[in-house]
């Protein structure tokens, strides 16, 4: 069989043309597309108390990277959402920015967030909350994010 020049090029471009425009998520849109429209912040993390000010936050990028804060410093992962099957969600590895926290309970609160992330497996969508789960237990408890009012007139 003769190759005609350039056709393994092609087929590359062709699988790299499918991977973005499928993107990341490998399952239908859905309940899912709703959690990417929304900015998030951390409502409570089970069984750890009361949260310190200010508290972590979370958005999806939709291109398959989530972005926040931990309270302390600025994180970054990738995710997946839905591929596994609807309702479940993985973070890869995060980055986090190397900020000193100005307390030992933000300190603490990072840590337990980020620690907690790396397990997450799945997800929850119920009113305007996203309970993010490991197993089929609740372990974050996010709730919609008010958009900064551009007035500072909240």
């Amino acid at each position: 069989m003769k190759r005609r020049p350039g056709g393994q090029f092609r087929f590359l471009w062709c699988v790299a043309a499918a991977t973005v425009l499928t993107g990341c998520r490998g399952g239908p849109p859905g309940e899912w597309s709703q959690a990417e429209l929304q900015s998030w912040r951390l409502a409570a993390i089970p069984g750890s108390g009361t949260l310190a000010a200010p508290v972590p936050t979370l958005k999806f990028s939709g291109d398959g990277r989530a972005v926040g804060s931990t309270g302390v410093n600025r994180w970054f992962a990738p995710y997946r959402a839905d591929a596994a099957g609807p309702g479940s969600l993985t973070f890869g590895s995060a980055g986090v920015t190397r900020m000193a926290a100005a307390s030992a309970s933000l300190a603490q609160q990072e840590l337990k967030f980020l620690e907690v992330l790396s397990r997450i497996d799945g997800y929850r969508l119920r009113d305007q909350r996203l309970e993010l789960t490991s197993g089929r237990e609740t372990v974050l408890i996010l709730v919609a994010d008010e958009p900064e009012d551009p007035t500072g007139s909240r």
